[in-house]
């Protein structure tokens, strides 16, 4: 009896310090969602694009696919997982041409507090793509500042999913 009154008596004391209002004593209230909005924007004080470097962007002619290594620097104090990175990878130096559909390739991977992470994404050229690689730049890929447009990058530290949308047209010179 002892043992059902310990589990049972911390519910009901928040629920009368909450007016018996169930939705009171299990959500934050406007104000506390207010101070967490402001703590996670804090740690993402910059744009997490800014910290990508690409490299390594190739076309595999026998999979038709596009591969690039990205390597991320995290400028934030805590441990996190990219869990996705996907969206439309577009030239650089010609915005709005979408070279391709792209996704992460790992599952995921974790980035240490202040550290840096390779992943790689992968995805299937479009045919405006194709065109544009072969009759713009030669066919040689390895010419192209690639771009993104439409993506989105998940994020996870402590419990908490963030999926930050970039929609503008990123890269070029």
């Amino acid at each position: 009896m002892l043992g059902i009154l310990l589990f049972i008596a911390p519910f009901l004391i928040a629920l009368g310090m909450h007016n018996w209002d169930i939705q009171a004593a299990v959500m934050p209230s406007e104000a506390e969602m207010g101070q967490i909005q402001d703590s996670i924007g804090g740690i993402f004080s910059g744009t997490p694009i800014e910290d990508f470097t690409f490299s390594n962007l190739t076309y595999d002619i026998n999979t038709g696919s596009i591969s690039m290594d990205v390597s991320f620097k995290s400028n934030i104090d805590l441990s996190l997982t990219i869990t996705d990175f996907s969206g439309n990878m577009t030239c650089g130096d010609h915005p709005g041409v979408v070279l391709a559909q792209i996704q992460m390739e790992e599952e995921s991977v974790e980035v240490l507090a202040n550290g840096t992470a390779n992943i790689t994404i992968v995805g299937q050229p479009t045919t405006e793509g194709i065109q544009h690689i072969m009759n713009v730049h030669g066919g040689d890929i390895s010419t192209i500042t690639p771009g993104f447009e439409n993506a989105s990058i998940t994020i996870e530290f402590y419990g908490l999913s963030i999926q930050i949308q970039m929609s503008e047209s990123m890269g070029g010179p």
